[in-house]
């Protein structure tokens, strides 16, 4: 059907509007360094630039290029296009070509062969680039933040340390957005990051400086991280190949920004984490996922917020508004919506729900009943507690408990036992002690 004469009038003045609209942000969009009239990277002359990582280290292995020569290359090519990208915020090429030179001695010196510097070092002299918001030792981890200019890493990162063991050569970090929160990066400290294929353009976020510098052929290998693209949309920004691994393969330790992600853009040294809508785990240490997932972590704290659930082993957690929280050997409370259930501690509920403990008291507010082991039974308004030793409500859409085990359902149900604590409500979920999953609405699994 033909527009009207005044729709077509309102299409061409809001044509207009963003006209004008992109036209005043082009205007005062931050370009740091960066020459208007060019618009593009200078094209790769040098061969090297193009040849992968593994290729790359079969051929300094075997002597046909030297870990000098490449890794000289690459600095090269760095100080070429990092006037235009503002891809790496700090260097280390002289400590890198250190590096590159010592290198050449030890496989010079190798008398085992070639299979023997493969199967140790099987990136031996290849240079690589870091994402700002890990640890790399002598360089800055600031992640973007004002508060923590100056901050210099004292090791390096799990992820960085992996790729050193396997002989890479790290020649600096690179740039990302704060606190590695958004699809491009820029942040106050070191400015934006351009696309190498078109300047007034973004290399996508949060491990922008990465994506930009591997597709300016500046790097080879990249050590980025994925909160909800944070890898893959500079993978596709910048014309790269960008990894996002399974969870949990290797630590998330030495990350800032509350250990967000750990991915690569290469995927090297096996090191992982699963975002946005899934896991977060670490051993010893904590994570954050919000808005949709779950963070777990034994022997630390965890919390989720909005939506989801937190379990920790030996620790507390806490599930706010929509969820559950369950930890053996200590406390829990579910707020709201939901059920709070702990062995050999206290637990209570509150406004809709249950309180059971084996040994201990139980209480039941509102809608429900107090029942203590060996002791008292009464039955309330909608409820009822029966038997020694065995500890049994029926609510609304009804629940089993026992002692030794827990279970209670509400609005959509929910089943819990000792050492493991399972619940689903309105969003739904289901927890256990050392493994989580969660199901969303449609109790999804995931």
């Amino acid at each position: 059907m033909a527009l009207t004469r005044f729709e077509r009038f309102l299409a061409s003045m809001l044509r207009g509007a963003v006209g004008m609209l992109f036209a005043v942000f082009q205007l005062l969009a931050p370009r740091r360094g960066a020459d208007r009239s060019v618009r593009r990277l200078p094209p790769i002359t040098n061969p090297l630039l193009r040849v992968p990582a593994m290729q790359l280290a079969r051929m300094i292995r075997r002597r046909e290029v030297t870990s000098v020569e490449v890794v000289q290359t690459y600095i090269d090519r760095i100080q070429e296009i990092n006037p235009l990208i503002n891809a790496m915020v700090k260097d280390r090429f002289s400590l890198a070509l250190q590096e590159a030179a010592q290198v050449d001695k030890l496989i010079e010196e190798e008398t085992g062969g070639e299979d023997v510097l493969e199967d140790r070092l099987p990136l031996l002299g290849v240079p690589f680039t870091v994402k700002e918001a890990f640890s790399l030792q002598g360089m800055p981890n600031s992640t973007g933040l004002v508060s923590r200019r100056g901050v210099i890493s004292a090791t390096d990162a799990p992820p960085v340390a992996l790729l050193k063991r396997a002989g890479a050569i790290p020649l600096g970090v690179t740039n990302c957005s704060e606190l590695c929160m958004w699809l491009e990066s820029h942040n106050r400290l070191y400015g934006i990051t351009n696309n190498p294929y078109d300047l007034e353009r973004i290399p996508g976020g949060s491990s922008g400086g990465e994506g930009s510098i591997l597709g300016g052929g500046g790097s080879v290998i990249g050590v980025g991280s994925d909160v909800g693209g944070s890898i893959r949309i500079p993978a596709f920004f910048n014309g790269i190949f960008g990894h996002k691994p399974t969870s949990g393969v290797v630590s998330n330790v030495g990350q800032f920004s509350s250990l967000y992600s750990v991915g690569v853009v290469s995927n090297v040294g096996q090191f992982s984490s699963l975002y946005s809508v899934g896991v977060v785990s670490n051993v010893g240490q904590f994570s954050s996922l919000y808005s949709v997932g779950v963070v777990s972590n034994v022997g630390q704290f965890s919390y989720l917020y909005s939506v989801g659930v937190v379990s920790n082993v030996g620790q507390f957690s806490y599930l706010y508004s929509v969820g559950v929280v369950s930890n053996v050997g200590q406390f829990s409370s579910l707020y709201s919506v939901g059920v709070v259930s702990n062995v050999g501690q206290f637990s209570s509920h509150y406004s809709v729900g249950v309180v059971s403990n084996v040994g201990q008291f139980s209480s039941h507010y509102s809608v429900g009943v107090v029942s203590n082991v060996g002791q008292f039974s009464s039955h309330y308004s909608v409820g009822v507690v029966s038997n020694v030793g065995q500890f049994s409500s029926h609510y609304s859409v009804g629940v089993v408990s026992n002692v030794g085990q827990f279970s209670s359902l509400y609005s959509v149900g929910v089943v819990s036992n000792v050492g493991q604590f399972s619940s689903l409500y309105s969003v739904g979920v289901v927890s256990n002690v050392g493994q989580f999953s969660l199901s969303l609405q449609y109790r999804w699994s995931i």
